[in-house]
């Protein structure tokens, strides 16, 4: 999904881009403040869906608390090199 030319930019803003190239009709809404326990909730409850995309396991078990309380569908989709 990411290319050289990224290098530097918002790793969602570049995804938003990527998905958009893909399939246009595909909405994303991409926020620019960190996911924490202050704004979980918040951030989640306007959506049936969470895709979760996290890259370290402290925001990933955020993400599913997150998404167990209130019974929201999570997808998980995480990259971790080996």
């Amino acid at each position: 999904m990411f290319a050289t030319p990224d290098v530097g930019r918002p790793k969602a803003e570049v995804a938003k881009e990527r998905i958009g190239q893909i399939n246009p009709n595909v909405q994303v809404t991409v926020y620019r403040e960190k996911f924490s326990s202050e704004n979980a909730m918040k951030m989640i409850k306007d959506y049936d869906i969470v895709i979760d995309g996290t890259d370290n396991f402290p925001t990933r078990y955020l993400v599913n608390d997150a998404c167990v309380f209130p019974q929201k569908t999570q997808y998980l989709r995480q990259y971790f090199p080996l």
